[in-house]
């Protein structure tokens, strides 16, 4: 009976160490799709996204997957790729979504998250005779692109300004259309007029493009208003920190049934070639921030006294 109740203590105290490990998520991504019968999201991934708009959507490829210091990141070799003007896919100005439902009867309270790696290798595509636009001209370049957010409408359904929640922002790094650096940004909803980016760093691009770990936030605050929040870099594994950016004013968000879906969007206003990964959503800071998992120090001195245990038992 000794031995087994070693065995069981020795298993649950295992199994309690790998469950604060993982912790809960809505939902976690890291694009590992089957892509034989095509590389479109919406096809790879049929299980778990849904396309709007005929335009090229985000496509898996086998680029290598992207990586964090402490993430607790998966082991595949894919991650999305986003073909911001269409030209890798040979078409033009794609702005398609693909959206993933996260609750069917929709979030109205609460802090909801997402967190995801990102990486630019190349701003503008040239084949050929044709070449892609990267961050485009004119308001673009101030404004910029949201690639990425929280929505109040059926993940199936078309993504607009007013239904988009905490938004992912990206613009040129320095104004002009095929910078070098990018720069990112939040806004309670994707209202062109109430986006705000983070000046206090860019990202770099091309053969030497910099892996971003981002993690935003969206908040129902009925007192004091809603507010979005933008975290880059953040700590994996520690405390919630001070955001880059915290955003309360503006336009409201459109509410509808509450927030409903996430989407990715391919946008003829952002690079060519640009990767996320390790995409998580969460209702909690710990559920978008997990590292690497270690084994507590209180879980290997029990189990080192149970497997003692265990073995002066089978000596006697």
């Amino acid at each position: 009976m000794y031995p087994k109740f070693v065995s069981v203590l020795a298993v649950a105290l295992l199994s309690s160490a790998s469950s604060h490990a993982l912790g809960a998520l809505l939902f976690y991504d890291s694009f590992n799709y089957d892509t034989t019968a095509g590389t479109s999201l919406s096809v790879a991934g049929a299980a778990n996204w849904a396309k709007n708009q005929s335009s090229p959507d985000p496509t898996v490829e086998s680029v290598g997957g992207l990586t964090y210091p402490l993430l607790q990141v998966s082991s595949d070799t894919k991650s999305l790729q986003y073909d911001g003007s269409g030209i890798n896919q040979g078409s033009g100005a794609p702005a398609a979504t693909d959206g993933h439902t996260i609750s069917s009867g929709g979030i109205t309270t609460g802090s909801l998250y997402y967190s995801l790696l990102m990486k630019v290798p190349q701003v503008q595509t040239v084949i050929g005779a044709n070449s892609g636009n990267g961050f485009a001209t004119g308001g673009n370049l101030t404004t910029g692109s949201f690639m990425a957010g929280l929505q109040t409408v059926a993940a199936n359904a078309a993504t607009n300004a007013p239904t988009t929640a905490a938004p992912l922002l990206i613009r040129s790094g320095d104004g002009t259309q095929f910078s070098s650096t990018y720069q990112l940004g939040i806004s309670k909803t994707a209202t062109a007029a109430d986006r705000v980016f983070y000046t206090g760093q860019a990202f770099s691009t091309g053969a030497n493009a910099e892996t971003v770990f981002v993690v935003l936030k969206y908040t129902f605050d009925s007192v004091n208003g809603d507010s979005a929040s933008l975290f880059i870099n953040p700590t994996p594994g520690a405390p919630e920190p001070a955001p880059q950016i915290t955003h309360t004013g503006g336009t409201n968000l459109t509410l509808n049934n509450g927030i409903r879906s996430f989407f990715v969007r391919n946008n003829s206003v952002e690079p060519d070639l640009l990767l996320i990964d390790e995409l998580r959503i969460g209702e909690t800071w710990a559920d978008v921030t997990p590292a690497i998992p270690e084994p507590a120090t209180a879980t290997i001195t029990l189990l080192g006294v149970c497997l003692t245990l265990l073995g002066r038992r089978r000596v006697g």
